[in-house]
């Protein structure tokens, strides 16, 4: 099917076959009942929302859906190294959480003291201690992209341990998807992001200023336990860029299990 926002474009109610999006972070749970959820610009941005320039990193495949390279990740001030096996990331707006390799996933939370794996309904999540700042960056090949600590803290497990916003791709056991990144709203949040089918790119840049804080005010358990929304559950939420249904084969294998891994997202913020 062809996508909304393309089907737009190709009849010529857009100007550009792009869309982007702003992301709103809210942290005290009457707000987010109470909110929008951000901005949605239909071919073109807001430049009230960003500063400086766009960042676009071409797609890896194209025609496809929303996949970069993941070049390099940093937790705590420590660079973790990606091997080309495990730097196929898809951008998808439709995930709340990041689901990393399983090959990298345990040396993403060495870097941070007191962090567990966890297990029964929470398998494939990490637990850390509350009161544990949590700093992440990641690059597709240009700018290190800070994550707030606020965004890596999804929720208290115990009175003391809260649970990440970065787990394990390999709990689906599906061949392949545990090489996989899915880059969702803990890190979109943190930028303006630009998805563009001609020529095919994902573009990152810096929120304007006062908006990167965001509303609410730091704290240590953001949420407490069943209180956080369902998110959605529905597979690539931004589509495919033009053509898509014509990418290629490595692409396509992955398009299968995006809907599980943003389901298994969704059902992680069910339990928290």
């Amino acid at each position: 099917t062809t996508p909304f926002w393309e089907t737009l474009y190709l009849s010529g109610q857009l100007s550009e076959p792009l869309f982007s999006f702003y992301l709103e972070r809210y942290i005290n749970q009457p707000l987010i009942n109470s909110s929008p959820g951000g901005i949605l610009t239909l071919g073109g941005t807001n430049s009230s929302l960003y500063q400086g320039s766009i960042e676009y990193t071409n797609l890896t495949f194209a025609p496809s859906y929303w996949i970069l390279n993941v070049s390099s990740i940093t937790v705590q001030g420590k660079a973790i190294s990606v091997p080309t096996s495990s730097n196929l990331a898809v951008i998808d707006t439709a995930n709340t959480l990041i689901a990393a390799p399983t090959s990298m996933i345990s040396d993403i939370w060495a870097q941070v003291p007191g962090s567990m794996a966890l297990d029964g309904n929470y398998t494939g999540l990490y637990a850390f201690p509350c009161n544990t700042s949590i700093t992440v960056s990641m690059s597709f090949g240009g700018t290190d992209w800070g994550i707030s600590p606020v965004d890596m803290n999804v929720g208290t497990v115990t009175s003391d341990m809260c649970a990440g916003a970065i787990f394990d791709a390999g709990i689906l056991n599906d061949d392949g998807v545990g090489d996989l990144w899915l880059v969702g709203d803990t890190f979109l949040k943190n930028v303006y992001s630009v998805f563009r089918a001609e020529p095919p790119a994902v573009g990152f840049a810096q929120l304007a200023s006062g908006l990167s804080s965001s509303s609410g005010t730091f704290d240590p358990n953001p949420v407490q336990s069943g209180s956080l929304p369902a998110p959605t559950t529905s597979g690539a939420s931004n589509g495919t860029t033009s053509g898509g249904s014509n990418g290629a084969a490595s692409a396509k294998n992955v398009a299968g299990s995006l809907a599980l891994l943003v389901t298994v997202s969704a059902c992680f913020l069910l339990l928290l």
